[in-house]
């Protein structure tokens, strides 16, 4: 059952970094939500999780405070939920920071 609606698909090619340090470089596709409650409410809680690979860079990410630049310029902290170094696709969530929801001011 979904609990939230969707209200951006954002996707592109960013970069990771651990530490203040880019790591690697990612294809991204991110889906952000917010609980379903009738009409986008701006400012409130918006949830975001997708999928990263690695294209290029540091192909282990199941460890450390991680961070996406996306393209926007916008950053991202992020947590890995599931993945593989070897096939570098990892399934990511949210961890921190500010949301993802559109700017609708």
């Amino acid at each position: 059952m979904r609990t939230g609606r969707i209200i951006d698909r954002l996707s592109g090619r960013g970069g990771v970094t651990r530490d203040g340090a880019v790591i690697c470089e990612v294809d991204y596709e991110i889906i952000v939500s917010q609980p379903a409650s009738g009409a986008l409410i701006p400012g409130a809680t918006a949830s975001a999780r997708g999928r990263l690979r690695v294209l290029d860079g540091k192909r282990n990410l199941m460890d450390g405070d991680l961070s996406l630049q996306l393209q926007d310029g916008r950053v991202w902290i992020f947590t890995v939920t599931n993945g593989n170094p070897v096939s570098a696709l990892y399934m990511v969530v949210q961890s921190g920071g500010d949301s993802l929801a559109p700017n609708t001011t």
